[in-house]
């Protein structure tokens, strides 16, 4: 993340349409595109290629993009958002993640997504700690297993 916010701070433009970057700070935070403020309800599970949840999450992917940026620009909004999980923690609620390791081919899509984490899943009956997650600009909850959370 380091090496994004250096040559973020380099660059005048991050991708066009996103938003810009004037004299090391952005003055607005991006917004979540309209073409993602609602999850996609018209999946016939078939496997079509490309399914609409992969593009629904690649253009999330690029929303979570522009706004780690311009947290990175505005340290103080980002302040709450870094990964510092307390007492050896990995993870704890409030931090950021990625989703990464899934296997599925169905769901491959998602590796790279960041996630809101939101809390430990209290059902989890297994020795693998779960935790429920929402990506960033989603609205959707998920339990995930921790070996599919990476912090970067």
């Amino acid at each position: 993340m380091a090496q994004l916010c250096r040559l973020l701070r380099a660059s005048r433009h991050i991708t066009p349409g996103t938003f810009r970057i004037s004299r090391g700070f952005s003055v607005t935070r991006p917004s979540l595109p309209d073409d993602c403020s609602e999850e996609p309800t018209n999946c016939c599970g078939n496997n079509c290629d490309p399914c609409v949840w992969e593009v629904y999450h690649d253009k999330l992917k690029v929303y979570q993009a522009s706004l780690r940026a311009w947290e990175c620009q505005n340290a103080e909004h980002a302040s709450s958002k870094i990964n510092r999980a307390a007492g050896g923690a990995k993870f704890e609620p409030g931090c950021r993640a990625y989703l990464a390791n899934i296997q599925a081919a169905s769901l491959q899509h998602m590796n790279g997504l960041l996630v809101d984490i939101l809390e430990r899943d209290p059902s989890s009956r297994t020795n693998s700690e779960r935790w429920r997650v929402r990506p960033v600009g989603g609205t959707r909850v998920l339990i995930l297993p921790e070996e599919k959370l990476e912090m970067r």
